[in-house]
């Protein structure tokens, strides 16, 4: 039985963390998301950059200590920083109940406006803490539409293709260390990209 034409492209759709539980929790949802894209992208477009976690926080009713980590996001708090949300157990639970492939994107703003360091350790706690929930991401991107003017940090620290492409060149190094290391995480398509588009680049 021929469910439906094969097609070379894949397809997506984005599950942004403020829509809340909607899709992990309600069987229509489900249902629509089962029937059509391939790829879910999470916790963006834009929040992706505004969007701050920490394993340190799971389960705790007030997020607050670890918003005040970074103080630039603070101000996103009252956007992102209820468990009402799409968080990384909703995520979890939406990908494994539609059989879709996770699309992670990393807060890129945590380089621009702290340190590539921070963004890097923030974006390997959580693909760690997704793994353990038994989601292996495959498909991680730096960031969201970093160059417009309607995405953070834009506007209050200096952003260009060359802040951004040096910013991104050491978070991939981050990302290759953590896996010279072992820890286990499913880094090898991403690092395959970012080295061919610096290829391409040079």
């Amino acid at each position: 039985t021929v469910l439906r034409n094969s097609t070379p492209y894949a397809i997506g759709t984005n599950v942004p963390v403020y829509w809340g539980r909607k899709f992990s929790r309600d069987a229509d949802q489900r249902a629509q998301l089962a029937a059509g894209p391939q790829f879910l992208r999470w916790p963006g477009g834009t929040p992706a950059n505004e969007y701050v976690w920490s394993s340190k926080c799971v389960g705790t009713a007030d997020t607050t200590p670890c918003w005040k980590e970074h103080p630039y996001f603070l101000k996103f708090q009252g956007q992102y920083g209820s468990a009402y949300l799409q968080t990384p157990d909703e995520f979890i639970a939406t990908c494994k109940a539609v059989n879709c492939i996770p699309l992670v994107q990393a807060n890129a703003a945590i380089a621009l406006v702290e340190s590539v360091a921070n963004a890097t350790a923030m974006a390997l706690d959580l693909l760690r803490y997704l793994k353990q929930g038994g989601l292996d991401v495959r498909h991680v991107a730096f960031g969201n539409e970093n160059y417009g003017p309607w995405e953070v940090p834009y506007g209050d620290v200096p952003v260009d293709g060359e802040v951004y492409g040096n910013a991104f060149t050491e978070w991939v190094e981050g990302m290759r260390r953590a896996r010279a290391q072992q820890l286990d995480l499913a880094l090898d398509a991403l690092l395959e990209h970012a080295a061919e588009a610096r290829r391409r680049l040079d």
